[in-house]
């Protein structure tokens, strides 16, 4: 059989003839694999608009790949319970202020390294995110929630395969300065923002007020020793209830083939 040189037919025509390059080869390959790409799709049936539900209990592998950040409320996960022991990262700020992610320095590490340092160096394919307390003050939380969407396109940008769970503010028996209605109508309002903000962006939300407050909606007396912060208590509740919240992503994300 006599080669062809028309362009349409020439890969074709070479590979029966048996005179095609390898790089002709290869490039057939790789325009067949992207048929067959084309032909798939990636179906996520999970509703981003629900708290994240309870799950199988997450084992020492899922943790090995975590990381855990926040303000000073985290910083219970550090000095206590079997977290601080499993290979997750676990990183607090005292007093951080959203609108200072990027220059406050971490609590629990030697070096100077700002939360957002660590968070565009993480390898974890889990991130946790609290944050949102030391702005509860503010009139408006149209500014954090700008801010908040800043450093969630940032960890993409950096960790495009990364899933972000997103931890709601539980309700304070007390913070300086706001009445308690004052104050769970703050927390209501931004965890309502921080809610729209996950669905956004497709992250999970933890509604973690379900491990921590009484029938009065409010954080239980014995898990605080100053209102706000956890003590022991508080925070293997807080851990149990984060061990078995989780998305197991198999169960809900499928790809067909056609």
């Amino acid at each position: 059989m006599t080669c062809s040189f028309n362009k349409a037919f020439v890969v074709t025509c070479l590979l029966l003839c048996g005179c095609a390059s390898k790089q002709e080869e290869k490039e057939t390959a790789v325009s067949v694999n992207q048929q067959a790409e084309y032909a798939c799709k990636v179906i996520d049936s999970y509703d981003y608009h629900e708290a994240v539900p309870e799950d199988r209990k997450a084992d020492s592998e899922y943790l090995s790949d975590s990381f855990f950040g926040g303000d000073s409320r985290m910083g219970a996960l550090v000095l206590n319970g079997e977290l601080k022991d499993s290979g997750a990262e676990i990183y607090y700020v005292t007093s951080l202020n959203i609108f200072r992610i990027d220059s406050m320095q971490v609590d629990n590490v030697e070096e100077e390294k700002t939360l957002y340092d660590l968070l565009m160096e993480t390898d974890k394919h889990h991130i946790y995110l609290l944050l949102g307390i030391n702005e509860i003050r503010y009139n408006s939380f149209d500014s954090l929630i700008e801010h908040y969407q800043w450093i969630i396109d940032e960890i993409k940008n950096a960790h495009p395969d990364v899933h972000i769970y997103i931890m709601l503010d539980y309700h304070p028996r007390s913070v300086s300065g706001l009445t308690l209605e004052e104050l769970n109508a703050k927390v209501d309002d931004v965890n309502s923002q921080m809610i729209d903000l996950a669905v956004r962006n497709k992250c999970y939300y933890l509604d973690i007020d379900e491990a921590l407050c009484d029938e009065d909606g409010i954080v239980r007396e014995e898990y605080v020793f100053d209102g706000l912060h956890l003590n022991a208590s508080g925070e293997a509740a807080l851990e149990e209830y984060l061990l078995s919240h989780k998305v197991s992503e198999e169960d809900y994300v499928k790809k067909i083939c056609e």
